[in-house]
This record gives C-alpha cells, structure tokens and sequence, in this order.
C-alpha cells in the first residue's frame, strides 16, 4: 500500500528454480549444462555442427548423472546465436520442445553474452570471436560484464581495428585463436590478450537465470539472433521474381 492509502502491485517475483538444463548449439561445438540445487554437470563436445543428431541423446546423459529427468527440469535455458543459422535452430526447437512437453520455463541469452559475462573482470574491453563464414566473424564489445555495442558482423581486419584501439583487449569465444593468426605478422600486439573458449556454460545459466527472473519466459514468438540472411533465403531471393516486373 502506497502512503496515500492506495494499494498498489509490485512485479510477482518467479518461484525459485533448483533444476536448470542448459543448451548452446550456436558453433560446432555442442554444450549442455545441468544444475541441480548446487550441483553442476556440464559437457562440450565438438559434434562438427552434427547437433540434430546428438543434442537430445546428450541432453539425457548430462540429466543422467545428476539423477534428473526432462520432467523434473524447471528452466530451460538456450543461446541464441548469432551463430550457425542450421545450429541455432536446432538448439531452440530442442530447447522449446523440452519445455512445451515438461512445462519448464524458457529463456533465451545471447550466445556473446555468455562470454562478455565470464571475463567482467577483464580490466578492458573483450570480444566474443564467433567465426561466420566469408571471412567475417560475429562478435561485440564488453566492459565490466556489459555490452558496450550492437552485435557485430564484421572483417577480421575491423574487429583487430577496434581491439587495438583500446588501452587493454581479450579476444575470446570458440575462434579467438583463428583471429589471432590474422594480426599483421601473426601475432597481436602486447595489449591484446587472446583466451580461446568453446562455451561458456556456467555463464549461460546464470544469465539465463537472471533474465527469468527479470523479465520472466520467453516470448512464444522469439527467434535466434540473426544478423544477416541464410545461404537458403540468398538463394531463393535470387531465383524469386523481381515484383516490379511480374
């Protein structure tokens, strides 16, 4: 009740979750984390982007070892690229049929959010390197756990650009060593750290835990995160009729 006498309503805070699975698909790396109370599971596995075939059987095995089924999962937590268009919808059709067959809720995070999220205390900037094809990569820019930028799509060379102009920079995520190899001279400068990483699992549960939360499931329309169209929409655009002259 507010101090004129009037009532008023505060946002219901969501029930608390102990049992939490965890899915990124967005590289060819396949990774799945499970929580438990305060017990944690976790595996990577390099499936060479074979996630349709692989991400439910390992999803079972990861809940195995902590004695828990799909039924008794409360959250459902997937990333959401950017990343591999064919890996990212897997992963989200995986993640929002566990939760439509269980009642789990569902939530989403930002596949460089994850590792912006695991170097906070980096004193500089870092950036998540995700390799998307045609020589560019996916990537954004990070201060104390923060995205300082929109999500990129960019050059190699506009990605090394932007870290040597920074005092400090980190280079991380599942193709940081492959950016490494492209400084002029293959090696970066001093003030470029480079901290290769495939996933960043315990991150991803717990921003998918704070984003609950805040802000509550999923909306049931939500999509990956994609920042350009697939090789399939390039193609059909290009064989699709010019409507000015149909």
């Amino acid at each position: 009740m507010t101090a004129d006498g009037k009532s008023s309503k505060s946002k219901e805070r969501p029930p608390m979750i102990g049992n939490i699975l965890g899915i990124d698909t967005t590289t060819g790396f396949l990774g799945i984390i499970a929580r438990r109370g305060e017990e944690c599971v976790s595996v990577t596995a390099n499936t060479g982007f074979r996630h349709g075939e692989q991400v439910l059987p390992w999803i079972e095995t990861t809940l195995a070892k902590l004695d828990l089924t799909p039924r008794k999962i409360e959250l459902v937590v997937t990333a959401l690229g950017p990343g591999s268009f064919t890996g990212l919808r897997i992963g989200l059709a995986a993640a929002k049929g566990l939760a439509a067959g269980t009642g789990a809720a569902l939530v989403g995070v930002p596949t460089p959010d994850t590792f912006g999220h695991r170097y906070g205390f980096f004193e500089g900037t870092v950036y998540p390197v995700i390799d998307a094809r045609k020589k560019r990569f996916y990537s954004a820019a990070y201060e104390n756990g923060q995205r300082v930028t929109d999500f990129l799509d960019c050059t190699p060379e506009e990605l090394i650009a932007a870290a040597t102009d920074r005092p400090r920079s980190l280079f991380t995520g599942p193709d940081a060593a492959l950016l490494a190899t492209l400084f002029p001279g293959g090696t970066p400068p001093e003030t470029i750290r480079i901290a290769p990483s495939p996933v960043e699992l315990t991150a991803l549960l717990e921003l998918g835990l704070r984003e609950f939360e805040q802000n509550g499931p999923l909306p049931e329309n939500s999509g990956p995160i994609y920042l350009r169209k697939s090789e399939a929409e390039i193609v059909r655009d290009a064989h699709s009729p010019d409507p000015g002259n149909v």
